[in-house]
């Protein structure tokens, strides 16, 4: 009997590993590609949620650090693209991934999910100013063509309401293809939402 359950736990193990290196494999790709199609950033935006949380949702927790620790490793294939965009993109897919085998497609989920999302992305200003002194506010207000020290007052809000188009469009994407994986969820009690 202990045999079969060691073995069910290896068995495991090595699915969510194989998960790792295929989702990780693309992680590499996509990071190659940033040196020849400009505009990859963009997909890498809403595809390394997708896929992060799709890897999270079949993986358990000894899995997922390993998961980070070469996606970390991997982020060093470009430098720029991998540590301010890649990274903080499968962070929000390890949340969101966490969050739904806990509580499903559910507005705790999307909420919890959107106060990591937005605690993430304010978090990766600091080494963008810091690296490469480019600031979050100047982009900004040269795209919206506002006065940077009125627009400085209105910032946080703003930024959070990019965040929540983000997340609302990486969610869409992740419920309608989650739901082929065929989870077994806990029932949820309304007590337990936020039983954290």
């Amino acid at each position: 009997m202990k045999k079969d359950s060691s073995r069910s736990v290896n068995h495991a193990l090595i699915s969510s590993l194989t998960y790792a290196a295929v989702t990780l494999s693309i992680f590499l790709v996509m990071l190659g590609l940033t040196y020849v199609i400009s505009f990859m950033s963009l997909f890498m935006i809403v595809l390394v949620p997708f896929l992060t949380t799709m890897f999270v949702a079949k993986a358990d927790y000894k899995a997922q650090l390993i998961f980070i620790s070469c996606l970390i490793l991997i982020c060093f294939v470009d430098i720029q693209e991998g540590f301010l965009t890649m990274l903080p993109n499968a962070l929000i897919g390890i949340v969101y991934g966490n969050l739904y085998k806990r509580y499903g497609v559910s507005f705790i989920t999307f909420f919890l999910s959107l106060i990591g999302t937005y605690l993430i992305e304010l978090f990766m200003l600091i080494p963008t100013k810091l690296i490469y002194s480019i600031s979050a506010y100047d982009i900004y207000s040269l795209i919206l063509n506002l006065d940077e020290a009125s627009f400085n007052l209105y910032f946080l809000t703003f930024f959070f309401f990019l965040t929540l188009i983000q997340l609302t469009f990486t969610s869409f994407m992740i419920n309608e293809d989650i739901k082929k994986l065929n989870l077994k969820l806990k029932e949820i009690k309304t007590s337990d939402l936020f039983d954290l």
